[in-house]
């Protein structure tokens, strides 16, 4: 409607008219400051996840440019490069990025430009289970031969501690004194350790603990 012109036209009731100058509308544009509607948000992610940040802008003119940040210092930012949309995406977090702090800077074509809040990426180490990914296996073993049992673990908080044990009953099993590592060796076999069944307790920093077959 701007330029919109007008007047009027007043007539009596002896039917005399008169009509009035006229008169301009000018409609200017409203101007919305360029604001920050959604801040980006701290994140918590596990070792090898995906990681997202986001921000939202209104007004100024568009389209908008992104430019996001990663603190390098105090009151210090540095530009990521390739980082130029309204996401910033870590594919897999690594626990090396704990504490990484972005912000994103925000600028409509006016050259107005905004800063977002700033966000922290927490990484959590990655939990595997305790586990044994190998067996110890049976041995047949000429008498004064050797002998030797293994066993390997995977996940779980490392370094473990080894226990083996002899079979020496029903569902009873005795602690081997001195066999505390991932191999129980036997240097020269006799005759009396015919049917001899072992096994192995293993158990890591965090209490967690598994036994071999």
């Amino acid at each position: 409607q701007n330029g919109l012109t007008v007047r009027c036209v007043i007539t009596d009731q002896l039917g005399n008219s008169v009509t009035s100058d006229s008169a301009v509308l000018s409609v200017l544009p409203q101007i919305v400051q360029l604001c920050i509607v959604d801040q980006p948000l701290n994140i918590s992610a596990t070792e090898g996840e995906e990681a997202v940040f986001s921000v939202a802008a209104v007004g100024g003119e568009k389209p908008y440019s992104y430019q996001w940040q990663c603190k390098t210092g105090i009151d210090q930012w540095t530009d990521i490069p390739g980082a130029d949309k309204d996401t910033y995406c870590i594919e897999s977090v690594q626990l090396e990025q704990n504490g990484l702090t972005v912000r994103c800077v925000i600028t409509d074509q006016l050259g107005n430009s905004v800063t977002s809040d700033s966000a922290v990426l927490s990484v959590l180490p990655q939990i595997v289970q305790l586990c044994i990914v190998d067996q110890p296996l049976n041995i047949s073993a000429t008498e004064g031969e050797e002998a030797v049992f293994s066993v390997t673990v995977g996940g779980g908080e490392k370094p473990c501690r080894y226990q083996w044990q002899r079979k020496t009953g029903i569902d009873q099993w005795t602690d081997i004194p001195g066999a505390d590592q991932d191999t129980y060796r036997i240097e020269s076999v006799q005759l009396e350790q015919n049917g001899l069944t072992v096994r192995c307790v293993i158990t890591d920093q965090l209490g967690n603990s598994v036994t071999s077959d």
